[in-house]
């Protein structure tokens, strides 16, 4: 048996080992029924239908793609996207239904969900959140559109980065642009794909906007 401390029974080491099975075993069915909450969090509403889909986009102004044009001084994206529609000018702002199929939203999910790490870093007052870049050449399909849909080529594109979201996590108002970077590469548009749904919330608020509005969304847009 293993020695005990001063005023204390030995413990078997048998007993122990036992002991530390049993507290692996509950960790990992802990681990695993979490694991089986958040998948089922992802699939918690059905498919929007059609219907759905043109109720939430009725919400929005439609503006003719033909009163957008490059500036000279922002980013052209290709009007000519299927599924592209305006729903803001100045700045513009864009919807694509089914930009990606809910099967290619699971599929980064799941090649994300082991890697996630805090998008925050040593702060937790401005972002809470956990993300997790998707190695290029996992997502080269996607890429491919995207680049398709923003007019550059796929070498200007970063890679793709998994962002994830729980109950009461926040990233507070910011812009994307990145600082300190007045002599290299930076961001010049910003794309981003509404992965899974939730009972209520993860809409993303513009709060530049006069209207300060909530943009919804679907899952692929």
């Amino acid at each position: 048996s293993l020695e005990a401390s001063e005023g204390s029974a030995a413990v078997p080491a048998w007993l122990l080992n036992r002991q530390h099975a049993k507290a692996i075993g509950e960790a990992s069915r802990k681990k695993a029924a979490e694991a089986a909450a958040e998948r089922e969090s992802t699939r918690r509403k059905a498919p929007a239908s059609k219907l759905e889909k043109e109720a939430t986009l009725s919400q929005y102004p439609s503006i003719p793609l033909s009163e957008y044009a490059s500036d000279g001084d922002h980013l052209a994206i290709n009007a000519d996207f299927p599924g592209l529609r305006a729903i803001h000018r100045d700045p513009w702002i864009f919807l694509v239904s089914d930009l990606l199929s809910r099967a290619e939203c699971e599929e980064l999910m799941v090649k994300a969900g082991p890697h996630f790490q805090s998008s925050g870093g040593d702060s937790n007052n401005f972002r809470t959140s956990c993300e997790c870049r998707v190695a290029r050449h996992e997502t080269q399909r996607l890429h491919a559109r995207y680049a398709k849909l923003l007019n550059v080529p796929v070498g200007s594109l970063e890679a793709a980065k998994v962002s994830r979201y729980r109950r009461d996590e926040f990233f507070r108002n910011h812009v994307d642009v990145l600082s300190g970077t007045d002599f290299l590469e930076n961001r010049i548009a910003t794309l981003f794909v509404y992965l899974n749904d939730c009972e209520a919330g993860g809409e993303t608020r513009f709060l530049s906007l006069p209207s300060q509005r909530s943009l919804e969304y679907a899952v692929g847009e």
